[in-house]
């Protein structure tokens, strides 16, 4: 009786997608337990969740200055990061 080969389950994504989504899963849930619950006002909500959109906009950002190889590139990365460090500062 012959077996069939069957390719791997996951052959086609990239090695370390994964571990990246599992990573960022567990730094969104440290930010958010490390943060006291508390009853906020509408603004408020909306004020926390501009905050949370910048930082993570921050984190792309970074993780893209880190990769980034082209010289010109990496200047307008860094002064995407300085005014979203601007932004997030005016909302504390």
């Amino acid at each position: 009786m012959a077996t069939l080969l069957r390719p791997p389950y996951n052959s086609p994504v990239a090695r370390g997608w994964e571990s990246k989504s599992v990573e960022l899963q567990q730094e969104d849930a440290t930010l958010t337990t490390a943060e006291p619950k508390r009853d906020l006002t509408p603004e408020q909500r909306g004020i926390e969740s501009r905050k949370q959109g910048l930082k993570l906009s921050r984190s792309r950002t970074l993780e893209q200055i880190r990769s980034v190889e082209n010289p010109r590139y990496r200047k307008i990365l860094e002064q995407a990061l300085a005014e979203l460090d601007k932004q997030i500062m005016r909302l504390n």
